[in-house]
């Protein structure tokens, strides 16, 4: 009957060591490794940053993945928060290599990305992020030192002087085509000038609280519902504005 083992030495680290520090083996005598657990971690450590188990560990990656098991685990992780978090830092890395940078020129250049400018200048949703952007807080610091600097009232009067009479056959044709609505836009003024009415930079917007820049009229602009109105941000203006669907129901009447 074969002895039982404790101990083995290291024919690595030439330690005496427990046997449960060892891998078992069976192709050894007495049935585990010559090297310890710390010594053969550490040497596949050392192969695994050679180039040679690089290449060995890309080429094994690429056989799983070409397997069914191999492209449901793919599947899953690039639909996991880790997976997106990867894939957005290897996008950012190659985005300042100067081979992107070159193929972006090159498609910058081309009627394709043309064409899907012209586009987005014109959709919806470039012009309702312009509005979010104009009341944003970091637009409105700009506007105040552009307006405190003296340079927005002189290209107005410049550019004014220069189409005056743009403008005014301009103006004389809205006024034509929306009368009703000119004649309602002046009694808001009128009662907001009297304090029938609050001005509308002091309240909210209906919609979303944010700071109201315009009152809305809810139904027409008929003498009856001149003041059936509500305050809104320039966003939810103009989505009202250029949609089908109204975002709110009930008026502030005058009090």
């Amino acid at each position: 009957m074969s002895e039982t083992i404790v101990t083995k030495r290291c024919s690595k680290c030439k330690i005496t060591k427990s046997i449960s520090e060892f891998y078992k083996n069976s192709s050894q005598k007495d049935g585990y490794c010559y090297w310890c657990k710390d010594c053969t971690k550490q040497c596949l450590l050392v192969y695994a940053a050679s180039e040679k188990g690089k290449e060995v560990h890309r080429k094994a990656r690429r056989k799983y993945k070409q397997t069914e098991k191999g492209q449901k685990c793919e599947e899953r992780y690039q639909q996991s928060i880790k997976g997106k978090e990867a894939r957005n830092r290897r996008q950012f890395r190659y985005r300042k290599t100067p081979k992107a940078r070159l193929y972006r020129l090159l498609y910058e250049q081309s009627e394709k990305a043309k064409k899907k400018r012209k586009q987005y200048r014109h959709s919806e949703i470039r012009k309702i992020s312009a509005l979010r952007f104009r009341n944003s807080p970091k637009c409105r610091q700009w506007k105040e030192q552009y307006r405190d600097s003296g340079r927005q009232s002189n290209y107005k009067k410049q550019h004014y002087k220069e189409h005056c009479e743009e403008y005014k056959i301009r103006a004389k044709h809205y006024s034509q085509r929306n009368p009703a609505k000119i004649k309602a836009h002046r009694i808001t003024r009128d009662a907001i000038r009297k304090n029938l009415l609050p001005v509308v930079r002091t309240l909210h917007c209906f919609h979303c609280g944010r700071k109201a820049q315009a009152y809305h009229h809810l139904y027409n602009y008929e003498p009856e519902h001149w003041f059936d109105i509500i305050p809104l941000c320039g966003v939810c203006h103009y989505r009202i504005h250029h949609t089908d669907g109204r975002l709110v129901k009930s008026p502030i009447m005058l009090q």
